[in-house]
């Protein structure tokens, strides 16, 4: 790699022995591996993390919108109180499998928490060293359009940083959207409407009705995955940092000419 041009090693070694030469010359090559391994390990243990907690959202949102399916009787209802009282049955399985969903749904979260405990500080990082990286691969092509080791450097972390916050943004906001359509799904089925209360299962009335409401309270609320603390990692903030470059590229061009 050291007899490549942009990656030849930036300083002299002329002056040094052959054997402590070509020692630097192997640790300059190696040195490209390992750097390169650590940001693809570190990319991929947080996305895989959170796609996989994606799909899972989406199982509680199929659970969710299959309740109808899997309840009998419950398209029969039609929001007369005899009914309930002849089949005592639907609310045991309706309070069952509502229950169930929502603590697959509860469970996801809870995870999701732990994983926001390492997400909070590296997507702060990742995001303010995306606009430092995009200033300096600017001002770099700019300023020294000579194809050297920096310059290579350059493009390709910029690129990479990017990349990379893309990727997150989008997941974070694909992660909100699948999380809102959970509330979605239930709010939208209209056996809820039909629900009628009786004094001998008012129990089971207020159990499931609470159940409901939980869930679209809870459904309805951003997921909170952020940077540091301060603003939520979403496309808006991705689409931010690329016209903040793009204004800081404008400006920064003005000089050059």
């Amino acid at each position: 790699m050291t007899d490549t041009e942009p990656f030849q090693i930036p300083i002299d070694l002329g002056s040094l022995p052959k054997v402590f030469k070509k020692g630097i010359e192997i640790w300059y090559n190696f040195s490209f591996i390992p750097s390169s391994y650590i940001a693809a390990s570190n990319f991929l243990s947080i996305y895989l993390a959170m796609i996989g907690l994606r799909a899972e959202l989406r199982i509680a949102h199929d659970s969710i919108s299959n309740i109808p399916n899997k309840v009998k009787y419950l398209n029969s209802i039609d929001g007369k109180d005899e009914l309930f009282e002849q089949k005592k049955e639907f609310w045991i399985d309706l309070h069952s499998e509502l229950k169930q969903s929502i603590q697959h749904h509860v469970e996801v979260l809870i995870n999701l928490n732990i994983l926001k405990n390492v997400t909070n500080l590296s997507f702060m990082l990742l995001y303010y060293m995306t606009m430092i990286l995009i200033a300096a691969g600017v001002l770099i092509v700019i300023f020294n359009p000579v194809v050297d080791v920096f310059y290579v450097f350059a493009i390709d972390y910029t690129f990479r940083y990017v990349l990379e916050c893309f990727v997150f943004c989008y997941t974070v906001s694909s992660l909100n959207a699948t999380h809102f359509a959970i509330g979605e799904a239930l709010v939208h089925q209209s056996w809820i409407s039909k629900l009628r209360f009786s004094k001998q299962y008012g129990e089971q009335y207020r159990a499931v009705r609470a159940g409901i409401l939980m869930e679209l309270m809870e459904s309805q609320r951003n997921l909170g995955i952020n940077c540091g603390g301060m603003f939520e990692l979403t496309l808006e903030k991705f689409t931010r940092i690329i016209n903040t470059s793009y204004s800081l590229t404008m400006f920064l061009w003005t000089f050059r000419k």
